[in-house]
């Protein structure tokens, strides 16, 4: 099965931190997918909570799934909705 790719923005207020990364980890646990995240040249793993702190990725970052695996098109698809759902977090 080929790479499957989706990109989007980050629009929530403080970008990519702890609590969204949480939310991007506990999401991916329901798919045998390995997911990657890029953010521009940076790349993790994306059940790897440091190495995704490590991408730095404050507010208006395009960030970047790639998925391997049975099951990589609806992972991909979940973890785009969350991020465009500003991980349940508003602009204040």
């Amino acid at each position: 099965m080929p790479r499957v790719v989706g990109a989007t923005t980050l629009q929530n207020e403080h970008g990519l931190h702890a609590r969204p990364i949480s939310k991007l980890i506990e999401a991916m646990r329901r798919f045998s997918a390995q997911v990657d995240v890029r953010c521009g040249e940076r790349r993790a793993n994306g059940r790897r909570m440091l190495e995704m702190l490590m991408l730095a990725a404050p507010f208006g970052t395009r960030i970047e799934f790639s998925a391997d695996g049975d099951d990589a098109v609806a992972a991909v698809e979940a973890l785009l909705a969350l991020v465009d759902s500003k991980f349940g977090e508003s602009l204040t």
